[in-house]
This record gives structure tokens, sequence and C-alpha cells, in this order.
């Protein structure tokens, strides 16, 4: 496989935000580049899943006109196979949009930087790259130069320069009781709020919706301990969590499976639990535990 074809195949399935930092002019009388480079700040580094991992990526061109563009494109190499964080932004904020406008003309696309110079010599542009891993795992991104500003060479179109940033993503912090929000109602069966009590018939229940249940419980998952830190957990990291009834009752969260004891089904943040009749007196206390189960409590 050519070196050209490989990087079409990868560059298919780019995945990152490149944000491009400032740019600063060097004088046209110093020493002349032998080609045009580009580095990350770190060649490896350590991530989390959900949270931002940024880079800083240097390139160093010299320009013997302003027509001849460089064009640095950010594609994902590899990622662990269940990732599906396949999309890309590449953008450039006010302050930097600023600081570049007396030096080059810079626009983008998806996954790419393309520089226009506004004068000759050589230059050293400064960016960032900000990736947000879903699953634990290692990635392995690449920062491509094409085009080529050396002597308007065009070398690089077809031999591309490249740095490779490695990133090692480790599983986030599970849900904790404060970042966990548990509701609990009546159902369409029952009757009550969760703040006294929540009653149904012990007739049992002959089909398992919404309009049947006796009482709904909705959990939303969140790993943050404090209000003053939001939670970082994503759907990809949602454990399964187990409900459990003692006394009357039946529980199910898809109306379909029912038990006295069930776990839900992994990778959701948002969780819907329901309570049916199951022909034996029935009333719901609202006090609910969550640690990767939970207990109901009925008399």
């Amino acid at each position: 496989m050519s070196t050209k074809t490989s990087f079409k195949r990868i560059a298919a399935v780019a995945a990152v935000a490149l944000t491009l930092g400032g740019f600063s002019a060097v004088s046209a009388n110093a020493a002349a580049p032998t080609a045009d480079s580009i580095s990350f700040g770190s060649a490896a580094s350590a991530g989390v899943v959900g949270i931002a991992a940024t880079n800083s990526i240097t390139i160093n061109g010299f320009a013997s006109d302003t027509t001849t563009a460089l064009t640095a494109t950010v594609v994902l190499v590899s990622a662990p196979a269940t990732s599906v964080s396949l999309t890309s932004n590449v953008d450039t904020t006010t302050a930097q949009v600023t600081a570049n406008t007396p030096i080059a003309t810079v626009t983008r696309t998806a996954s790419t930087l393309v520089v226009t110079p506004k004068a000759l010599g050589g230059f050293t542009a400064s960016g960032t790259l900000s990736v947000t891993p879903d699953v634990a795992g290692t990635y392995v991104y690449r920062a491509i130069l094409t085009g080529g500003f050396f002597s308007g060479s065009t070398a690089n179109a077809a031999s591309p320069v490249y740095a490779t940033w490695t990133l090692s993503v480790s599983a986030q912090a599970g849900p904790t009781a404060y970042g966990t929000t548990i509701t609990a109602y009546a159902g369409g069966a029952g009757a009550g709020t969760a703040a006294t009590a929540i009653v149904a018939p012990k007739t049992a229940a002959t089909s398992y919706t919404s309009a049947t249940a006796a009482e709904t419980v909705t959990v939303a998952l969140g790993n943050n301990a404090s209000a003053a830190a939001a939670s970082t957990l994503v759907a990809a990291s949602a454990p399964a969590i187990t409900a459990t009834v003692s006394g009357p009752g039946v529980v199910s969260w898809n109306n379909t499976t029912l038990g006295k004891s069930l776990s839900s089904t992994a990778g959701s943040l948002s969780q819907t639990l329901y309570v049916y009749g199951d022909g034996t007196a029935l009333i719901l206390l609202s006090s609910v535990s969550l640690g990767l189960a939970f207990h109901f409590q009925n008399g």
C-alpha cells in the first residue's frame, strides 16, 4: 500500500478537535529550514474517559511566496474497538484569529487547517489539539503536513511530514450518591407521593406499561462528588443498576422482563424502573439507596 493511499484511509476516521494558536514571524534573513516540520508537545499522554485531553502542536516552515498554502490535517490512526467518537471539529478562538490576522490567512474544514502566508520568510505556528475519548484504551493521532512552504515546494503532498501522539485513556470514576438523582412517583395504578408513601391495590398487573405500574422510579447517573464539580460520566461508563423489591410486588426495567431482583442494561445515564402489583397487599415506601444496587422496602 502506498503511503498516500494509507493516509487517505486513515483520514476517513478523523476524530479530533483542533485549535490553532498564534503565529509568530521569524526574520526572513534567518537561516532557511531544510524542510517543513510539525511536532506535538508530548509524544505520549494520559487521559480519562469523558474528559478533554489536550496537546500542543508546533509547525515550522518557510514561505517563499504568499500563495502556496500549508495544510495541517489531524487524523485518528487507531482507537479502542468499542469507541464511537469518530466526529471531528477544527476551530480557532477569537483571540487566535486576532493573532493570526497579521501573519497568515487561516481557513478550516472539519479536520484541517489551511494556512496561507502574508509575508515571506520563516515562521512558527502553534496550535492545540483537544480530544474527548469515549471509552478506555489507547488512541493514536497523527498531525500531517501537506503542501509545503519551503521554496514553494509541493514535495510534502507526495511524502507527508507528520507527528504522532499516543493517548492512553483510563476508565472514569463510577456513579456517586451525590451526583445521582433518584425520583420516585406513583404509576398509573398507584397513588400518593414519594414524600409520604406510594400505595397501590394488591391486584396483580395483567399488562406491563407505565399506565399499569404501581410506581415509577427514574435514575439519572452522575459521578460528581459536590456541586462545585460537574459530572463527567459518559454513557459508555454507566454501569448496570440492580433493583430489589422486598415483600409484595415485582420490578422491571423494560416492561418485558419481571422479577424480585433485576439489573438494568449498562451504558445508559438515565434509566427507568417500574414496580407492579403481584396480587398481594402492596405499600411502596419511597426511601431508596444507591450503590450499584438499590433496595425497596415494602410493607
